[in-house]
């Protein structure tokens, strides 16, 4: 019996030493739980180079500095921390940090560390350009005046200057500027808080000369953009278009929200140099101003006619009009669209395409200016000019008298042309083809039979008013059979109406 309970105590014995064995392994194997609760590092991404934060482990302080004009209440940081650790806010979570804000970094144990992080605005400095640096990216630097160009950048090849919004530029002197050649561009997209400002060093029409465009590229794209104090070059305006190479440069730009004020000159002038076949000119046209130029608002060709619109503002400069020439014509169909100014046609402009004229459209012609629509190398489109009753369109010189223009000359047999309530005052300056010594030559304000060569087999003028014309009302081709329903006449220095 003493043995049996000398036994069974053994037993009890090692099975409390299995379990005290099996215990102690067992707290043995849970692992320390870290304590580590360090930013490591904060960085703030989307600048070139990243903004880095000072990270000072005994304040437990951060700070950066970033750039002028940046909006601060919109910055991302990339936060990295001790391993095991999280952070809050999180890591490449949006912050605004117009103030100082706190990030909180928990150990794996469950301690925390707060850190502040503050964001400091470096001072603003405007920066000078005098061509030997021309960065390829102009940026807002928050300086008032970002920078002050000493020279004439010229762009070419395939070289892009891009002004970012906000930017503001002075051009210090009448020969600065910027000419873009070749296929280069000058991309200035603003925004309206934050519009792009290329001005003179002095508040004076003509201080600077303005740009030059000579490219085709399509980056050539302005929106709110401001040009003004420009002219100071040889062709003045805040704006030249100016193509140097036949078939070459077909130059063209978008201009939407762009305001062109106080340049000698013309806001915008397209010089064309004599090669206008089928140029884009404006790739776009929306929601500009001009005013404050001491001639026009524009001086285009007729090819860009079509893309003016209404929506933009063309009064409160030294002319009233828009200047409209082209030595080879309309090569584009073209809506003309009414404007808050007449047009102002300088130059006997032939129509290659169709030309619709909007109700209410004026058209005012300088001494011998005119419009061609002939058979013959004169023009071979379409005019469609339906005015109403209330709102006709109007084609007279630019002062009133008898034979200030040259009229329309119109010996085209398309028959779409139209002439519908319209007024035609002080046409018929002189004979459209007086080499040919034919009998059609002769003075009109509307002439259907401009050339023995060229006449209208069904000329039509209704409900129109002709008057001061410098010879007769309206020419047409004996034997042919016009009409001239509803109009009336007065002023023409020989008959109303004449079939020769």
């Amino acid at each position: 019996m003493k043995n049996k309970f000398l036994l069974f105590a053994v037993f009890i014995l090692a099975v409390g030493i299995l379990i005290w064995g099996c215990s102690s392994k067992s707290n043995d194997a849970q692992p320390t739980k870290s304590s580590a609760k360090t930013i490591t590092s904060f960085v703030l991404a989307g600048f070139s180079p990243a903004v880095t934060g000072v990270v000072d482990e005994v304040t437990h302080r951060i700070t950066l500095t970033i750039p002028a004009s940046v909006d601060l209440t919109v910055l991302t940081p990339t936060v990295k921390v001790a391993e095991k650790a999280t952070v809050s806010p999180a890591s490449g979570a949006v912050q605004n940090f117009s103030g100082t804000v706190t990030y909180t970094v928990t150990a794996e144990d469950g301690s925390t560390q707060a850190y502040t992080v503050s964001v400091q605005v470096a001072q603003a400095m405007t920066q000078t350009i005098d061509c030997s640096n021309v960065p390829a990216v102009l940026q807002d630097l928050g300086a008032g005046v970002d920078y002050i160009i000493k020279c004439n950048i010229t762009l070419s090849g395939s070289q892009v200057l891009t002004i970012k919004p906000g930017v503001t530029i002075l051009f210090d002197g009448a020969a600065t500027g910027i000419t873009v050649t070749g296929r280069s561009a000058l991309n200035m997209v603003g925004t309206a808080a934050k519009p792009i400002i290329l001005q003179g060093k002095t508040n004076t029409q003509g201080s600077w000369t303005g740009i030059q465009m000579d490219s085709p590229n399509n980056l050539n794209q302005w929106e709110y953009v401001t040009v003004q104090n420009a002219g100071g070059g040889q062709y003045p305006a805040g704006l030249l278009i100016a193509d140097d190479a036949y078939f070459l440069h077909n130059t063209q730009v978008s201009i939407k929200n762009c305001t062109f004020s106080n340049n000698k000159g013309y806001g915008i002038w397209d010089s064309d140099n004599g090669f206008s076949y089928t140029r884009t000119v404006f790739a776009a046209f929306q929601n500009n101003t001009f005013t404050g130029n001491s001639d026009a608002a524009l001086n285009i060709t007729m090819d860009a006619i079509g893309k003016l619109d209404a929506a933009s503002h063309y009064a409160g400069n030294g002319q009233a009009y828009i200047e409209l020439h082209a030595v080879n014509g309309l090569n584009a169909n073209s809506t003309v669209q009414k404007l808050e100014l007449p047009y102002l046609v300088v130059g006997s402009i032939e129509l290659h395409q169709k030309m619709t004229i909007s109700p209410g459209v004026t058209f005012q012609f300088y001494t011998d200016a005119g419009f061609n629509l002939d058979n013959q190398y004169r023009g071979s489109g379409t005019l469609i000019a339906s005015g109403t009753a209330s709102a006709p369109i109007r084609f007279v010189g630019y002062k009133s008298g008898n034979g200030i223009w040259l009229g329309l000359s119109l010996g085209n047999n398309d028959p779409a042309n139209i002439l519908d309530y319209c007024v035609v005052d002080g046409g018929g300056s002189h004979i459209p083809n007086a080499s040919t010594a034919c009998i059609g030559d002769t003075k009109g304000g509307i002439n259907f039979y401009p050339s023995c060569s060229s006449w209208a087999t069904a000329p039509r003028a209704t409900n129109c008013t002709v008057t001061n014309s410098g010879g007769y009302g309206i020419i047409y081709k004996k034997g042919v059979t016009p009409n001239f329903a509803g109009n009336s006449y007065s002023g023409n220095l020989l008959a109303n109406q004449q079939g020769l």
